[in-house]
């Protein structure tokens, strides 16, 4: 690749210079041909209504900046950056060649520069300039404004100390105006302070102690100092850094107090039937995370997994809390007796029991049965009609009453002759001739025989 000899860069920086100096110079020399013509035709002059304006801008908006002027005539206005002299706009020709920048007016009264995007080399002092002779001006000054940002290789996310001991969160960010730094916890409890209260507060409280802990919901400063940090003041701590120019920013911290384990377990006994799985649950509270084992009935660590076989064990965590948990199946007559769970970690180690019994399983007593319900039969209800001894009642043929003796003249008959009606004289008779003529039994027919 060819690099371009070095004067040739020189050389267009120059070309500039005296491109500019010709501008200035034509401007001037018109500037001077005008005035000469208003002094002889008694024009007034132009001027300045009011002056520019400082202006403020957040980082990447629009700014405009406003020259007011009177009798402009054929006069021209000019924009320049002042500290770098550049020469930007001439009446509304944008000269510096930045697309971000447009002028605008309204008759001429009223002059304005656009900065479209405004970035941080925007800042500064701009000159609002007439070409009249004198040349006359006016300066305002454009701030930018910088939202906050926290600068990351200055704010740790996550601060280690033994509990006891104390310890100090720091965070810085940077913008414009200079951010302010408050801490607050992300779970919105409060942040614990140490200070020394009066022995009028303390009595005021109803306390005898002239040294108490007390705590705030915010607390400002770039460094959070903690004194004594307690297991429960792990956490996470939130920076957050304004100054007045959206959006406001944060950055987490996490404070880990770090200390020994402690072991618990919710059931020191635990009954299990033969046969059946059993979970068994164990509580630490450690930080770092501790190691744990479980000691089977055997004594011997078990060889555990985490899906499937004959001891199982699953965990969770939240910050210094754990869980864990031990699934036995299938259990037998091996698997009775104490377990062990045991945690450790570089501050030290802990252990709590479980005991596992065998419990019985429970006898099924049968149920009794009932006996098996049949339907009776339905009862036919027969209603008996007694007749009197007043009335007739014609006894069938070859029926013989009970009290009625066949005569000579009845026996030696003729085949063929009906029988003449018989009237019963007694009730006896006419129980006789009841039960014959519609058949029934006899043992119901002597019941009836016998009224």
């Amino acid at each position: 690749m060819v690099h371009p000899p070095a004067w040739t860069s020189e050389f267009s920086t120059l070309l500039s210079l005296l491109l500019l100096t010709l501008l200035v110079s034509v401007i001037h020399t018109e500037g001077q041909q005008i005035d000469d013509e208003l002094s002889q035709n008694h024009v007034p002059k132009p001027r300045f209504v009011g002056s520019v304006r400082n202006k403020t801008a957040p980082l990447g908006r629009e700014a405009i900046l406003e020259c007011s002027v009177e009798n402009l005539g054929n006069y021209k206005v000019t924009w320049i950056k002042m500290d770098t002299e550049t020469l930007l706009t001439f009446h509304t020709t944008i000269i510096a060649g930045e697309n971000r920048l447009r002028v605008s007016h309204n008759n001429e009264k009223q002059w304005f520069l656009h900065i479209r995007d405004v970035q941080t080399s925007d800042k500064g002092a701009y000159m609002c300039q007439i070409n009249s002779q004198p040349m006359i001006n006016q300066v305002g000054y454009l701030d930018v404004l910088i939202p906050p940002s926290i600068i990351s290789e200055e704010t740790p996310s996550e601060v280690q100390v033994k509990e006891g001991l104390n310890a100090t969160l720091k965070c810085k960010a940077s913008g414009y105006p200079t951010p302010s730094i408050s801490w607050k916890r992300e779970n919105g409890k409060e942040i614990p302070l140490p200070r020394e209260r009066s022995n009028l507060n303390d009595l005021a409280m109803g306390g005898n102690s002239s040294k108490r802990k007390f705590s705030a919901h915010q607390v400002s400063g770039e460094e959070l100092q903690l004194v004594a940090v307690r297991r429960e003041d792990s956490g996470a701590y939130l920076c957050i850094a304004k100054n007045g120019v959206t959006p406001t920013v944060s950055q987490r911290v996490k404070l880990v107090a770090n200390f020994a384990p402690r072991v618990s377990v919710n059931r020191t006994e635990l009954g299990v039937m033969r046969g059946d799985p059993a979970r068994l649950e164990c509580f630490v509270e450690g930080s770092p995370r501790p190691e744990i084992e479980w000691i089977g009935a055997s004594g011997l660590k078990l060889n555990l997994t985490h899906s499937y076989g004959k001891y199982i064990s699953t965990f969770s965590s939240h910050w210094y809390n754990h869980r864990y948990e031990l699934f036995v199946n299938n259990f037998t007559h091996e698997d009775y007796g104490q377990y062990l769970c045991r945690a450790e970690n570089r501050f030290g180690s802990r252990e709590a029991t479980i005991r596992v019994y065998e419990k019985p399983r429970p006898t099924v007593r049968p149920r009794p049965t009932r006996p098996p319900t049949t339907t009776a039969a339905p009862t036919r209800r027969t209603t008996w009609r007694w007749f009197t001894t007043m009335e007739t009642f014609a006894i069938p043929e070859g029926i013989e009453t009970a009290n009625e003796v066949p005569s000579e003249r009845d026996t030696g008959r003729r085949k063929g002759t009906r029988t003449p009606p018989f009237y019963a004289r007694s009730n006896a008779d006419l129980r006789l001739a009841t039960c014959s003529y519609l058949s029934i039994v006899p043992t119901l027919c002597i019941l009836l025989l016998s009224h």
